[in-house]
């Protein structure tokens, strides 16, 4: 690599070039000093080292600042971990999964090898008062992270993984930068339509993902999104950009270190036992990250992560929601195949009785949009049609009813009924998977668990389209970057494809449903509003096997 590139690249990712010593380094807000002047110096993405004096083990840290401190209730603030791990956190008192003893106390003696992360949390007087009240509330601000080291680290070098016990490190001089395409604009793509590489960069991949949590929610700074679904949107968006054209997108260097750094991260978080465990929207977006940065490092142990963790082990959401439909799921039995008499019906309408727990109805909460109806019995026997629209307004629900309430819901149909069912005459049946799905890819929101929750409906529930929506980013940029095969999921890609061929402008879906707007190019997500499409347009039948035709 040449000299002034390496040079550029430190430059940009704010490190110093040469080690020193020192009593204190400072990162961002937060000041550790030790109780004598140690080596210091700076890894390539600006995060701090330190280094023992010759003979020793460890550093001691004397104190951080902003100090550990309480809030007018109580609850400590400003908390350090030493190496955490998942599943708990002890860097802010009023968010939950909180466990005092995982906690780090000052004077600290920071070991070899070890990751020291200090978090500058909101104080009584900044937090936002109504965050408080949520059950994720909005209290850290960031983390800043010093790693001890057994001698002096080079600009050019990684920052370990703050989480776990291995600490490999890894050389951005190594960087494949070479891998990285320079694709042109998409002629439909409005230059200022083009997300801004260094915001990006800045707000999202400059600082630590607070990410080790198991199960949804937990913790998270003002440096990474708070939901999956934005996360996903913007580790698609930064997979995109760093295909694009330089000379379009700018600077590369600092949203590539960023980017790496982060899928460093989550591997170590990965190799300490963190599961990002299908459910929502939570926990999408992590493992395009890992797979980017062992195609970047030519690590093998990071890009086999598709083999080792297998898409029905529960360790990365899209996995395990993602599936094909085989034969013996036809016919298995869903939450969602409801039946019952008829309780009306017109040319194109039928109205059907769902139950329905009393405490979780809203109006628009059941729905079997997006489902086919079958009349078992009784006239029109044997019709099966396709329900497009579902009202539910007409209930009302006492407050405090317990149990589950009969909830009516009238739907529209399609085509219209060759014989209309007759009311207390006719029987339904909302179907699940039908012969016609074999072979296709689908979705379901704890398949991997609790595949019995499973809904062959395209639109609900609506984390379905939610989900769809924002992984073709990521989706995307992994068939330009070739880490389709690492990935190790057909069923992923599958449904992308499935999902944009039948709700872009032109498709059999998006036009069927008039209730909501499902479709993936709509200005919904973050980033996927008008940057996703026109590159998916562009440049999605350039690279691997050819989408499916449009299927209902």
């Amino acid at each position: 690599m040449k000299l002034w590139v390496m040079f550029a690249a430190w430059v940009t990712a704010g490190a110093c070039a040469f080690a020193g010593e020192s009593k204190t380094v400072k990162q961002y807000d937060v000041t550790w000093t030790f109780d004598r002047p140690v080596q210091t110096g700076q890894f390539v993405n600006g995060d701090w080292w330190v280094a023992p004096v010759q003979g020793q083990d460890s550093v001691t840290v004397v104190s951080v600042d902003p100090a550990p401190a309480k809030t007018s209730d109580g609850k400590l603030i400003n908390g350090s971990m030493v190496d955490p791990m998942p599943g708990f956190q002890a860097f802010d008192q009023r968010a939950p999964l909180w466990k005092s003893e995982t906690g780090a106390t000052y004077p600290l003696k920071l070991k070899v090898n070890q990751s020291l992360g200090s978090a500058v949390c909101y104080t009584d007087e900044t937090v936002d008062q109504k965050s408080l009240k949520t059950t994720f509330p909005k209290v850290v601000k960031y983390i800043a992270v010093l790693t001890c080291l057994s001698k002096p680290g080079l600009p050019t070098d990684f920052r370990p993984p703050y989480a776990g016990t291995d600490k490999p490190i890894h050389s951005s001089a190594k960087l494949r930068r070479e891998l990285l395409p320079n694709l042109a604009l998409p002629s439909s793509l409005k230059k200022q339509d083009v997300p801004d590489l260094k915001k990006l960069a800045d707000t999202r991949f400059s600082r630590p993902w607070i990410d080790w949590f198991i199960g949804f929610g937990g913790l998270h700074s003002d440096y990474e999104a708070p939901y999956g679904r934005e996360k996903t949107s913007e580790v698609g968006t930064a997979g995109l950009l760093l295909c694009l054209d330089k000379n379009v997108v700018g600077d590369k260097e600092p949203l590539l270190i960023g980017l790496v750094q982060t899928g460093i991260d989550l591997y170590g978080m990965l190799n300490s036992g963190c599961r990002w465990t299908s459910d929502g929207g939570w926990n999408m977006g992590r493992k395009f990250p890992i797979l980017f940065a062992g195609l970047m490092l030519d690590d093998k142990d990071m890009l086999n992560i598709g083999k080792k963790y297998a898409p029905e082990s529960n360790t990365f959401q899209e996995d395990d929601q993602a599936f094909i439909v085989k034969k013996s799921d036809v016919g298995r039995k869903l939450d969602c195949m409801v039946s019952g008499p008829v309780k009306a019906a017109s040319h194109d309408t039928i109205s059907i009785a769902i139950e329905f727990p009393a405490y979780k109805w809203r109006k628009g909460s059941v729905t079997c949009q997006g489902n086919h109806i079958k009349i078992v019995e009784g006239p029109g026997a044997g019709q099966v049609r396709f329900i497009t629209k579902c009202d539910d307004s007409g209930n009302s629900v006492t407050p405090g009813t317990l149990g589950s309430v009969p909830i009516t819901v009238a739907c529209t149909v399609r085509p219209a009924w060759d014989v209309v069912p007759e009311a207390g005459k006719s029987v339904f049946q909302v179907l699940g998977y039908r012969e016609e799905d074999i072979g296709h890819a689908t979705w379901g929101i704890q398949h991997a668990n609790h595949p019995n929750i499973d809904n062959p409906s395209w639109c609900f529930p609506p984390y379905n389209q939610m989900n769809k929506s924002t992984w073709t980013g990521q989706v995307l940029a992994a068939r330009i970057l070739g880490l389709k095969a690492a990935w190790n999921n057909e069923a992923v890609f599958m449904l992308v494809d499935d999902w944009v061929a039948n709700t872009a402008p032109d498709g059999s879906l998006i036009n069927e449903y008039s209730v909501i707007n499902i479709g993936w190019h709509v200005p919904r997500f973050g980033f996927s509003t008008a940057f996703f499409g026109p590159m998916w347009e562009t440049y999605r039948s350039k690279y691997g096997d050819a989408p499916k035709e449009n299927v209902e």
